[in-house]
């Protein structure tokens, strides 16, 4: 039986380095497989931060507009403003603000049509870079207040207008 080392001696140069070639390509297959995955999964953790941001920023709006529609602030321009810290690890609102800018509409007024104001509500988190605005229009009385279904006098409903 003839020793290990004479088996190997016995293929040759082009054989040798045939499998070189298949083990080098194999390496280069794997490690480019490896780059795709880890650039989709940073994709992925991207997305998913600005994704975090989009729904942070859209809660606080709303949070804000509500808190003008009940009354709770006072609807005129405001701002940039940090929010309030909140007990609890539900938010992390360093580095946000608020501003409220708000255009009383004069088309409206000026056709006899109810008062109201365009009130937009920006969001920011200059940390990150991140900035998100929401506008909607309000009903206001003679005062400048907000008009609700709370604070609107309830009409009367005549005996014609019952089924």
């Amino acid at each position: 039986m003839a020793p290990l080392a004479d088996s190997f001696g016995a293929w040759s140069a082009s054989r040798r380095g045939g499998i070189l070639l298949e083990v080098v390509l194999a390496m280069v297959l794997f490690f480019s497989a490896g780059a795709v995955i880890l650039a989709g999964l940073g994709s992925a953790v991207r997305g998913m931060e600005q994704l975090r941001l989009d729904a942070q920023a859209a809660d606080l709006a709303v949070t804000l507009l509500s808190r003008l529609q009940i009354g709770d602030l006072e609807l005129t321009d405001a701002g940039p403003t940090e929010f309030e810290p909140i007990e609890g690890p539900e938010q992390e609102l360093e580095g946000w603000t608020w501003q409220v800018i708000t255009t009383e509409m004069q088309d409206t007024i000026d056709a006899g049509g109810p008062t109201g104001k365009l009130v937009q509500v920006i969001v920011k988190n200059e940390q990150k870079g991140y900035s998100y605005r929401l506008s909607q229009w309000l009903a206001t009385d003679e005062s400048g207040q907000v008009v609700t279904a709370a604070t609107q006098p309830a009409a009367s409903a005549s005996e014609e207008d019952l089924p």
